[in-house]
């Protein structure tokens, strides 16, 4: 589902009173009757949106006007409405994905805004290929890549003296993309002549078969260096992403080839990055009988919308990739992790998860020894069949001899977390989600452990809250321990009665779950004690 905008959706989709009939269903619901305040929020945003007072959905007039809180309210001491929202995106997504899965008219509240989006459930034709299929509908799989073409960056210069400049940012950055096994990159000396022989970037995406255009410019004068770096989609001819490097002459050539590469590919680049974000939301369904799935779009699209559903789907693609293909390297790395996450959260997985997670992490490796997704899957189920030890030295290998991007460096840090070994990972996750706006919510999991580790409970609570994902039973367990522990456990009940009623068999093996998962036996004794504190509190 892509949401539109909110004019749009109220003027030509469907009328306001349709908007306040759905805020009245969600808010019927027994979802919701468990939570004036998170009723009243909802209420309060979706009616001045209506009206059209969207000036009004500041923190402090949320606050005040929707929460009730007094008029010297400050919302840079108090981060109630931050914790709240937070809360709200998640009983929302738990709403739609249950019992409100059928409803036409669906209301969100995304990251970074107040304003509520309205959107209509489309029909099946009209959802990213991703979404579409059941099942029992899938025909054929193929192993396709995005397709990217680096196009040589063109030389501005008043000279020809820094055609080289150009030149070599060209192939550093064919360099680095191609290291990316989502994309098959179109190298810069590969384009050469195409750009050459056409102006037009879409006659030039055409003829090198690519769906995505990376192209720039270099200009310099006396005391300044400037690069632009652009993003264009063929089919569209639209150009999606462009951003302006500017730097002081007195920087070496390098530096600014390094710095500007960097930039662009944590941006860019990567499985969570911005081109496989765009074409797991614009990929569409081929024919009736032929529908070609990209691993790495399926997997982007279980790590962001984190479910039961979504992992049984993925599992269902991945393994049938691995009938057609055994041999082909990033899917093993993905099932892999899957299984992990699987046994982890206590979701239905295959029979001695852990051993086979690193067998088939061990085969991908041994077919492709750079792949990262085997490499982390590796690691991780290493984790657990050989202890801690055993991964932190090849992790600070990992980290310091080939330093990783900072997603890829913060996946580790989130293996030094389960293991119990802290130092240094706060700064890699809090790098990695500060660059990455479409992180994978283990990030803020892994950073509100940190937190709780060091008894920063507000902060950590506000950090769990920005986890939107269903179905995984350690955020509300957090959240039972963090309100609690933060002086609010009338709250913290709401979110005992559904791990207890949503989670029971885990909640009654609690340690053991846990101590699948992490491996400090301090920090799983300190949750278990917070979840007695919760109990003794609320009685």
């Amino acid at each position: 589902m892509s949401p539109k905008s909110l004019t749009q959706d109220v003027e030509s989709s469907y009328s306001s009173l349709e908007v306040l009939n759905q805020l009245k269903l969600i808010l019927s619901h027994e979802l919701f009757n468990n939570s004036a305040v998170l009723s009243n929020f909802l209420k309060y945003i979706v009616e001045e949106t209506l009206a059209g007072n969207l000036k009004s959905l500041k923190e402090y007039t949320i606050g005040v006007n929707g929460l009730g809180k007094k008029a010297d309210f400050n919302p840079q001491i108090d981060a109630i409405v931050r914790i709240h929202a937070g809360r709200l995106r998640r009983l929302l997504a738990e709403y739609y994905n249950g019992p409100g899965a059928q409803d036409r008219i669906l209301i969100e509240v995304v990251k970074g805004s107040y304003v509520p989006v309205f959107s209509q459930r489309h029909s099946r034709e009209d959802l990213p290929m991703i979404l579409s299929p059941s099942l029992n509908e899938i025909r054929h799989i193929t192993l396709s890549k995005v397709s990217v073409a680096i196009l040589p960056f063109r030389n501005l210069c008043p000279t020809s003296d820094h055609q080289y400049f150009a030149d070599a940012l060209g192939e550093e950055f064919t360099r680095v993309f191609s290291a990316s096994q989502e994309f098959s990159v179109i190298g810069h000396h590969s384009t050469l002549k195409h750009a050459e022989l056409h102006t037009d970037l879409h006659t030039i995406g055409l003829k090198l078969h690519a769906q995505y255009i990376i192209t720039g410019t270099v200009m310099k004068d006396e005391n300044h260096f400037r690069i632009t770096v652009g993003l264009l989609e063929t089919d569209l001819r639209t150009q999606l992403w462009s951003k302006v490097f500017e730097y002081e002459t007195k920087v070496g050539f390098l530096q600014v080839q390094d710095e500007t590469i960097q930039d662009v590919y944590t941006a860019l680049g990567g499985p969570f990055g911005f081109i496989v974000r765009h074409s797991a939301l614009t990929s569409k369904t081929i024919s009736e009988d032929s529908i070609a799935f990209d691993a790495a779009l399926y997997n982007y699209q279980f790590q962001t919308n984190f479910s039961f559903f979504s992992y049984a789907k993925t599992r269902k693609v991945l393994e049938v990739i691995l009938q057609s293909n055994p041999q082909f390297p990033t899917a093993l790395g993905m099932l892999s992790e899957l299984y992990l996450w699987g046994h982890m959260l206590g979701y239905p997985t295959v029979e001695d998860p852990v051993s086979t997670s690193l067998r088939l992490a061990h085969k991908a490796r041994n077919i492709d020894p750079l792949s990262k997704y085997a490499c982390f899957s590796f690691l991780w189920a290493s984790l657990y069949t050989k202890g801690n030890e055993s991964i932190q030295h090849e992790i600070d290998q990992l980290l310091n001899q080939n330093p990783p991007a900072t997603l890829d460096a913060a996946k580790f840090a989130t293996l030094l977390v389960w293991g119990g070994h802290y130092d240094g990972a706060e700064t890699l996750l809090e790098q990695a989600i500060r660059l990455h706006p479409h992180y994978p919510w283990s990030f803020d999991l892994a950073l509100g452990l940190l937190c709780f580790k060091d008894g920063r409970y507000a902060e950590a609570l506000e950090i769990i809250d920005r986890i939107s994902v269903t179905d995984v039973y350690l955020v509300d367990l957090l959240e039972i321990v963090l309100l609690t522990k933060s002086g609010s456990p009338k709250e913290a009940k709401f979110y005992l009665n559904t791990l207890e009623e949503n989670y029971s068999f885990i909640a009654s093996h609690l340690k053991t779950y846990l101590s699948n998962f992490l491996l400090d036996k301090a920090l799983v004794d300190e949750i278990l004690e917070g979840v007695r504190e919760a109990h003794e509190a609320i009685r």
